[in-house]
Formats: C-alpha cells, structure tokens, sequence
C-alpha cells in the first residue's frame, strides 16, 4: 500500500494524513471474500485541484475517492464501553389548573 500513497504526501488537502498513514504499522489484510463485482477502487495517482478535468464535479468525485481510499488504510478503532444505569419508570402526569376567572357582564 506504501506505493499507493507515493505522491498524496504532497496534497494541502489530505498530505498530512497520507504521511502518517505512511508511518504506521498496519496488519495484514483478514482474506474476506471476492465478490467478484470489481477490484477495490484507489487513486493511480495524486492530483492537484486544477488538475481534474472536469470541473469542481470531477474534483470533488477525485477527492471522495482518495478520501475513502484513505480510510480504509487507518487502524481499527477502540472505544470504551460505557453502561448507564437504568431509569426509573415515568408516568406522566397532566394537572391542569385553571388561571382565568370568568368575567362579569358589565352594566
């Protein structure tokens, strides 16, 4: 995967993410299964904003491309497990109470 970010170290967009991922240690791929539709999709090469022909359209496909290759190539990540305590059981209750006092007919 190191050649596949070969040239994204040098993008302003995600150059920085690319270095670190550049530097980690990342285990092996788990196998999985070929579904067979098509080979994963990764960027052939770093492109600069105006280099896209086509427009912001074109440059913003490029850059969801490159972002999603990207992510996959982050570690898994762990979050603690937080457990609340249960709730007691509310009933709701409507009391109305009246603040308008009927009004006398005037003379």
């Amino acid at each position: 995967m190191a050649g596949a970010l070969t040239g994204h170290e040098s993008s302003p967009e995600w150059g920085e993410l690319a270095r670190w991922l550049q530097l980690c240690q990342r285990a092996p791929p788990r196998g999985g299964t070929d579904a067979g539709d098509h080979p994963p999709i990764t960027p052939v090469r770093c492109a600069s904003r105006g280099g896209v022909r086509g427009g912001p359209a074109a440059w913003a496909l490029y850059a969801a491309v490159v972002k999603h290759f990207l992510a996959t190539l982050l570690p898994a990540v762990a979050a603690p497990t937080l457990t609340l305590p249960p709730t007691p059981t509310l009933t709701p209750t409507l009391t109305l109470t009246p603040t308008l006092t009927p009004t006398q007919p005037q003379p």
